[in-house]
Parts: C-alpha cells; sequence; structure tokens
C-alpha cells in the first residue's frame, strides 16, 4: 500500500484527470454567467451621438420592467443611472413613454416603452444584453440612435432611487 501511495502522485501528474467535467450550474454558482458577446441586438454606429436602448414594451400598469432593471443595475455596479444625462462610459439616464396609440376609453391596454439614454453606444449594448439575459421569455431589448419612431408620448425620466 505504501508503494502504491508513492507512485499515486506521479501517475496523476502526467495523466488527465479521469472524472468529468463539473455541469456549467455549479462552475457558475457564485456568480451569473455573463451573457455572450454575440448575443443581443447589434452595436450602434460610432458617430451615433444619441444612443439609447428600448428595453420593453409593456402595459403601462406592469411594473416588472422597472423591477427587472433594478435587478440587472444592482447585479452590475458598472452601469450608473443617473438623475441627469450621461456623462461618462457606464452612465444612463432612465425613461419612459407612452409606445402606440394611446386609449382613454381602455386605460389598461396601454402601453408604456422603457427606455435608457446611454453615454455611448457600448454601454446601451451591454446593458441591453444583460437586460435581455434577465428575462429572453419577455425582453427583446432595441438599439436606437435617437428617439424610437413608435414612441407617442413625452419621455420623461423615471424615478430613482437606483443601485449604486
Amino acid at each position: 500500500a505504501a508503494a502504491l501511495s508513492a507512485v499515486t502522485p506521479t501517475s496523476a501528474a502526467s495523466t488527465p484527470p479521469a472524472t468529468a467535467p463539473s455541469p456549467p450550474s455549479a462552475q457558475t454558482a457564485s456568480a451569473p454567467a455573463a451573457p455572450s458577446p454575440s448575443a443581443g441586438p447589434a452595436p450602434l454606429p460610432d458617430d451615433c451621438a444619441d444612443p439609447r436602448a428600448l428595453l420593453e414594451v409593456a402595459r403601462s400598469s406592469d411594473r416588472a420592467p422597472i423591477a427587472r432593471l433594478r435587478a440587472v443595475l444592482s447585479a452590475h455596479p458598472e452601469l450608473i443611472a443617473q438623475d441627469g444625462p450621461p456623462h461618462a462610459p457606464g452612465e444612463v439616464l432612465v425613461e419612459s413613454a407612452t409606445f402606440g396609440s394611446k386609449s382613454f376609453e381602455h386605460p389598461e391596454t396601454n402601453k408604456t416603452a422603457l427606455l435608457v439614454r446611454c453615454f455611448d453606444g457600448a454601454t446601451c449594448r451591454a446593458l441591453a444584453v444583460l437586460y435581455g439575459a434577465a428575462d429572453s421569455a419577455r425582453a427583446a431589448p432595441t438599439l436606437v440612435c435617437g428617439p424610437p419612431l413608435a414612441i407617442s408620448g413625452e419621455l420623461t425620466s423615471v424615478p430613482g432611487p437606483w443601485p449604486r
């Protein structure tokens, strides 16, 4: 038995382990996996002066999109929601607006768009990818340069508090 234990470390070092790799869930138990860089919307052009991400369109009464955005911002401190226009990479201004036609007769059918105005296209794309990964069944963010055409109401800032 003593001879076997003396040989085992040498042979183990020269041959790969016979165990199967651990499943992805065990590898990422401490931190969520980052989305693939190829996932999500195409990047905005470098010359876009007003980069924005249309994160989600939902019923006006639905608070899940804002809760989802808070969760993404909490998990990614490199992304910072500002109370005003963004002035540095990683900063965003959270906005909302009526999307499509507004119904006064059936207000429960009204839709609101959740958007972010970003300092640069890279910030918008990173946030769009992370937001889409948070709930891919509901959210399919798109990047635009300037306000989206389907916005029918005035853009307003969404008040915080936002995670820091």
